[in-house]
């Protein structure tokens, strides 16, 4: 592309306007690289063409000052997106906070959970419209914001038609379409977290086997450990499970009975003999399961925010990751390979992770896991023993191998349909609907817990 201004150079010189050539060409490409409405919105459109058509001339000082604004254009775009990003962030954590404790306050009742959870994603879905107007309207970048918003809305809709589908008849209509996705302790079978997601039929859930058990009609997905007899299981309060193969070659959990422990007393209410019990297994009961403290994880676990920031239990206290990249070196440092740090991280909230307290240990040494934890543990070609656990059989179970990752919708691939005069998209028609059921059955999770104006907090 220099080229086209060696090109012009000649005609240029007579005119004494090379210098005013280069800045036209400049601003004709920024402009014919703009997106929508003729904003840019990749800070690399300043450096490209500056690169190209203004610096082979900075000598001249029309130039020069030329450079200068475009570095300052895209200094400014960046910090822009920088925010757009640090707005996704803020949101998806609080977001995520509000939702734990949506299914903390609900999970007892399955109804309740899912009327709940179909009314939170959409006036989610409002916050994050009313927030990407706001943008647009002061010229500013919205491209994670509307990411973030189309992700929102599919699950709103889909969602909310399953609300309907409760409140109509009290079970969905297709039940295999849905899943809870259930993360466990599995030390005691305590719940970490609890989520209702869609599922395609051919969908493989990363990290989760699906049980045989049902919650409210809908199918319970759970994480796996390795026991010590070498088998993979599933404990869920104190319902056990084994990965099976099904005849149709599909690998499941069954379960295998109860695990007669802690939960045995509220577990059974009305004292039920285990054949009692045993018939009643497909429909799960979480009246006597609780929900787990997250300080009692077994050693060797790794947990993640919604910030995505990983944390780790070691011997000696948690560490707080860096970056995945350096958790995943430091876990390859202990001899667990190949995993897949995000399907075996069980979820955890900002206010969980406060009770995490100081990386710090006693003598001043830094739990935080970077470039020179990693290069110290690196120049001694060995782990110290108290920095990370001997990982014995239960807890090579937190890392045992896991289906590979789903394949995703691309998010893009979903249109939001634009607000008309008249015309009401199914997320806005959900919007309604499913705050009015709510009312209905009195149980409405009340935005004053954290969810209205998630960007003016």
């Amino acid at each position: 592309m220099v080229k086209s201004i060696y090109g012009f150079a000649k005609s240029a010189q007579s005119s004494g306007s090379i210098a005013t050539e280069a800045i036209r060409l400049y601003n004709r490409a920024v402009l014919q690289s703009a997106g929508e409405a003729g904003v840019v919105d990749n800070p690399d459109i300043y450096k490209s063409a500056r690169e190209t058509y203004l610096e082979p001339y900075a000598d001249d000082i029309r130039v020069s000052t030329k450079i200068a604004e475009s570095v300052n254009d895209q200094n400014k775009l960046s910090d822009k997106i920088n925010d757009v990003s640090l707005a996704v962030s803020v949101f998806k954590s609080d977001f995520s906070d509000i939702m734990k404790e949506n299914t903390k306050a609900y999970y007892k009742n399955p109804s309740n959970l899912v009327l709940n959870t179909a009314y939170l994603y959409n006036t989610a879905i409002e916050e994050l419209d009313d927030e990407i107007e706001s943008r647009k309207a002061r010229g500013e970048s919205v491209g994670d914001l509307q990411s973030l918003m189309n992700t929102y809305s599919v699950r709103a809709d889909n969602l909310t038609k399953l609300a309907r589908q409760f409140v109509a008849g009290g079970k969905p209509q297709n039940p295999n379409a849905y899943g809870w996705f259930v993360k466990t302790n599995p030390d005691d079978g305590s719940i970490v977290d609890m989520t209702l997601e869609v599922v395609d039929s051919t969908d493989s859930k990363s990290g989760y086997l699906r049980t045989n058990s049902n919650y409210g009609n809908i199918p319970v997905w759970s994480n796996t450990v390795v026991d010590s007899s070498g088998k993979e299981i599933a404990r869920i309060g104190a319902n056990k499970y084994e990965k099976t193969k099904d005849k149709d070659g599909n690998i499941t959990l069954k379960s295998v009975g109860r695990q007669w422990g802690r939960y045995v007393k509220s577990f059974i209410p009305g004292g039920e003999s285990p054949t009692q019990v045993a018939s009643e297994e497909k429909n799960l009961n979480l009246n006597g399961i609780q929900f787990s403290n997250v300080l009692n994880l077994p050693k060797g676990s790794v947990a993640k925010d919604a910030a995505d920031n990983y944390y780790y239990f070691g011997n000696d206290g948690i560490y707080k990751a860096n970056n995945k990249e350096n958790l995943q070196q430091y876990l390859n440092f202990s001899g667990v390979e190949n995993i897949d740090v995000d399907a075996m991280a069980f979820p955890v909230s900002k206010n969980e992770v406060k009770n995490f307290g100081s990386f710090t240990n006693e003598d001043g040494s830094s739990r935080i896991i970077d470039e020179s934890l990693l290069s110290g543990i690196s120049q001694k070609k060995q782990l110290s023993a108290s920095a990370l656990p001997s990982l014995d059989q239960s807890v090579k179970g937190t890392f045992s191998s896991v289906p590979a990752p789903a394949t995703k919708v691309e998010t893009s691939s979903f249109i939001v349909p634009r607000k008309s005069a008249g015309v009401k998209t199914e997320s806005q028609v959900g919007r309604e609907s499913s705050q009015d059921i709510i009312n209905n059955q009195g149980e409405l999770f009340s935005s004053e817990k954290g969810l209205s104006s998630l960007f003016r907090k």
